[in-house]
């Protein structure tokens, strides 16, 4: 039995909807819903029907009128939406038990925005019904809660690295687990028998080539849920470079302009907020919506057409570390199901199979290049950045600072011998003072391995410095015969500081600078991976 299989049957045995969403399941199943059944079942749990008669009171509804029984609600907003509300509103309390603050925080403000979003998008931009939408953005990443239980503290880590790092936290959980938490959320829902297209919308990647293979009317709900996650990650984490993403996914969605995003994120926060005092959900404090996206359209608009971006914060360290949760995986899942088996179920799953996922790892890929850590060791290059740094605050002007690498150095001198290697070097470091020359400055930070730097040039100028780099060291490769036939790669990683501050660390500008490095050398080699700081 596989992994994934074994924690949805474990999940399944120690997690089911209350008695009151699985009868309301039943009856809204039957080819004739009798309403004054479905009131009676709902009206059995209080605390259910006061959630409910809030939220539909709520600005997520905006009705013209208070509604002040349930009876008023369903014949105002339907059935089906007042059943979907009762499946968001009946998740087993016993996922969110032992799961850090700050973890179930986070998480709770991400699906807040992403359901409310899911919404708005289907009644503004697709013109049906939002219930659905919402229940599926609300339910779309129950998984991770389900991880959380069932993985515990690996889990934790490794989901604290991925915000760190911006990237998708799918795409990481694929790499380190072979699934990622929304094919687990899909797999219970299916398991609590809700219905079968709102499951498959659940499991469905968040990738437009992806969607777009879909049979026309199975479509405009799993882009829905596309768009709601890229606007929940634009508002809760603020990842560079999702704007562009989203304002992409949109036109090729459904021709949503920017202006009209705009619009309809701009009247999110009052119904999240709104949403969240219903379910009593902490919201942390944080910056308006309309001021994210502001700064975003702003960065977006400064950033070349053409500049490469690719990371922030540690992703190299988040990918290095994915096998990690894999091997970490095993003792965890083994250690709670020992503690959960319900009494006289033995040890049936003690003899789970989990092999690590086989995957090349950043380590792998750099484990000879030198450390972020190396790096920052050198003191004089470092008091030389912080000269630059401090000569560009007097100026009040951009600093932008380059690393190149020779890819897998000691590769190379095992290959090529040394004098080969250093000759390699040699031309690497004439191409490095070429394109400072006059303009910038540079120095050796290390085997095969260099920094340059320029005030008062901005990021573009330094990505286009690394990308005629990497082209003329490839030109000069396949002119010579001894290294025609051989694939030696150069990376490059950029981090620009667009208005340095008084006393600001050097090693905040080298650190970015080492992770695009890192990040390039992951894509392959022979490209430009910048940031701007």
């Amino acid at each position: 039995m596989s992994l994934l299989q074994q924690i949805i049957d474990r999940t399944a045995s120690l997690y089911s909807l209350p008695e009151v969403a699985l009868e309301v399941l039943e009856l809204t199943n039957q080819p004739r819903v009798d309403l004054s059944a479905f009131k009676t079942c709902i009206e059995r749990d209080p605390a259910l029907t006061s959630k409910l008669l809030k939220v539909v009171n709520s600005s997520l509804f905006g009705l013209s009128r208070r509604v002040v029984d349930l009876g008023q609600a369903i014949s105002l907003l339907g059935v089906k939406p007042l059943k979907m509300l009762v499946l968001g509103f009946s998740l087993p309390k016993d996922l969110s038990n032992d799961i850090e603050t700050l973890a179930l925080s986070r998480y709770w403000r991400h699906t807040l925005v992403k359901a409310v979003a899911c919404r708005e998008l289907a009644e503004q931009c697709w013109e049906i019904a939002g219930d659905e939408p919402f229940i599926a953005g609300l339910l779309q990443d129950i998984g991770q809660l389900v991880l959380l239980q069932q993985v515990g503290e690996p889990y934790q880590r490794f989901l604290q690295r991925a915000y760190d790092s911006s990237r998708p936290i799918a795409e990481l959980e694929m790499s380190a687990l072979g699934f990622d938490h929304a094919i687990v959320s899909a797999r219970i829902l299916e398991k609590w028998g809700l219905p079968p297209h709102l499951v498959q919308a659940v499991a469905a990647p968040l990738a437009i080539d992806q969607i777009n293979q879909l049979p026309i009317t199975a479509r405009p709900l799993p882009q829905i849920l596309h768009l709601g996650e890229l606007i929940a990650q634009l508002l809760t984490r603020h990842p560079e470079g999702k704007l562009q993403e989203l304002l992409n996914a949109a036109h090729l969605y459904k021709q949503i302009e920017f202006s009209q995003l705009r619009d309809l994120i701009q009247t999110l926060e009052a119904k999240v907020a709104a949403f969240g005092e219903v379910l009593s959900l902490y919201q942390p404090d944080g910056p308006a919506f309309s001021e994210i996206l502001a700064e975003a359209h702003r960065r977006l608009a400064i950033v070349a057409e053409d500049a490469s971006f690719d990371l922030a914060g540690s992703a190299a360290r988040v990918l290095r570390e994915t096998q990690e949760l894999s091997a970490d995986l095993k003792s965890a899942v083994a250690l709670r199901q020992t503690k959960n088996s319900p009494p006289g179920s033995g040890n049936r799953d003690s003899d789970w199979n989990i092999s690590n996922v086989q995957h090349e790892t950043v380590a792998s890929k750099t484990k000879h290049a030198h450390a972020p850590e190396q790096l920052l060791a050198s003191t004089r290059w470092q008091r030389t950045v912080a000269t630059a740094i401090e000569q560009g605050r007097q100026q009040r002007a951009s600093i932008s600072l380059l690393l190149v690498q020779i890819d897998h150095y000691s590769e190379v001198v095992f290959t090529h011998g040394p004098d080969q290697a250093q000759r390699l070097t040699r031309l690497l470091d004439s191409g490095v003072r070429a394109i400072t020359a006059g303009e910038g400055e540079c120095a050796l930070a290390g085997e095969g391995r260099f920094a340059a730097w320029w005030i008062g040039f901005g990021r573009s100028h330094a990505v286009e410095q690394g990308r005629q780099l990497v082209r003329r060291f490839q030109e000069w490769l396949q002119s010579k015969a001894e290294f025609a036939d051989q694939r030696i790669t150069i990376s490059v990683g950029v981090a620009t500081l667009p208005l340095p501050t008084r006393n600001f660390p050097p090693a905040d500008l080298i650190a970015p600078a080492e992770r695009c490095l890192s990040t390039a050398q992951t894509s392959g080699g022979n490209c430009v991976k910048s940031i701007e700081v």
